[in-house]
């Protein structure tokens, strides 16, 4: 009679370690799936990307944000001009904050497609022009030479968060091609 309480006794706790065990290897594959859903967001569709001039190297991403991403970080630039008494005839600029969620995968994604080490890259920048900017002329180094600014540039990404009617051309006056 004791050795079949044992044994039951035995049986009742290893069932309950199984049961157990299989609840955290479950718990473990629903974190597996949750990365790879968030890997896949990262993912780079080289079918999206257009060669448009080769030197200097210059691509066309389309649908590298989606819909939701573009109208989050609109609405982020409204809220801080709302928050900011600047003219309105200026363009403006705005640095996203490294808390940010939605920046964060977005620089996670540029730097899947670049190559480039997140690292290495500064912040998300959002600049907004109103109609009449277009005409102006707006240079990342601030009209310094790079070599003054002291920091090498090997990429810049460009990201239109909406479609306009009227201008939103980049000029690049060392291309071989108009672009």
């Amino acid at each position: 009679m004791a050795t079949q309480l044992l044994i039951l006794h035995v049986f009742l706790l290893a069932s309950a370690l199984g049961a157990s065990f299989a609840q955290i290897s479950r718990k473990e594959l629903r974190s597996k799936e949750i990365s790879q859903d968030q890997m896949q967001s990262n993912s780079i569709d080289p079918s999206q990307v257009i060669q448009l001039s080769w030197q200097p190297r210059v691509f066309l991403y389309r649908n590298f944000l989606s819909d939701e991403e573009c109208d989050y970080l609109i609405s982020w630039v409204h809220r801080k001009k709302s928050h900011n008494m600047q003219v309105d005839d200026l363009p403006q600029s705005y640095l996203m904050d490294t808390d940010d969620e939605i920046a964060r995968n977005i620089e996670d994604r540029i730097s899947a497609w670049t190559f480039l080490p997140k690292e290495n890259s500064k912040s998300l920048q959002v600049l907004h022009f109103g109609p009449e900017d277009s005409k102006q002329k707006y240079s990342y180094f601030h009209n310094k030479a790079a070599e003054e600014v002291g920091e090498p540039l090997l990429a810049t990404v460009i990201l239109y968060l909406s479609n306009v009617s009227q201008g939103g051309q980049i000029l690049f006056p060392h291309s071989e091609s108009v672009v």
